[in-house]
């Protein structure tokens, strides 16, 4: 496991004691777009750090896809979960040393996160955010194996 991957899996749990006080001080719709802009952000400067570039438009079905999900959900907090877990997901299909399966990384995290709710005080576990989740990372899993399929490598 790369030690980007690694990083980005342990910020998901991390980042739940402050969540909520974060998204009570910013606007939801400005939170949402701030996720997914730094997710993308990462992923094309990683792609970029591999020696591959990847043309935006054959990455435009996943994220119609992501946006059929996100949009029509109502809590902030469930288009949070896809988004960050797009972003595991994602980074996950494109880590090469990776042992396992990406979306049992995606899986163990999810369950992980939620089971740190769960003893947080005002949080609890719920299993539907574990569905949001993987749904997440399987949609970021698809990203990454379509870009590595038509990525375009660089010329140095």
């Amino acid at each position: 496991m790369s030690w980007w991957l690694f990083l980005y899996s342990i910020a998901i749990p991390a980042y739940a004691p402050f969540a909520r006080k974060i998204m009570s001080v910013i606007p939801n719709k400005v939170f949402v777009f701030y996720i997914a802009s730094v997710v993308f952000f990462l992923f094309y400067f990683a792609f970029f750090l591999k020696g591959k570039t990847i043309p935006v438009v054959l990455s435009l079905p996943v994220l119609f896809m992501a946006g059929y999900v996100v949009f029509p959900l109502r809590l902030i907090e469930e288009k949070v979960h896809i988004l960050e877990f797009m972003g595991l997901g994602l980074f996950a299909g494109m880590d090469r040393k990776l042992k396992i399966h990406p979306l049992v990384l995606v899986l163990a995290v999810a369950l992980i996160d939620e089971g740190f709710q769960y003893i947080l005080p005002r949080r609890y576990f719920d299993l539907r955010d574990v569905g949001l989740d993987v749904i997440g990372g399987f949609l970021g899993w698809l990203l990454a194996i379509i870009s590595f399929k038509f990525g375009i490598k660089k010329k140095i």
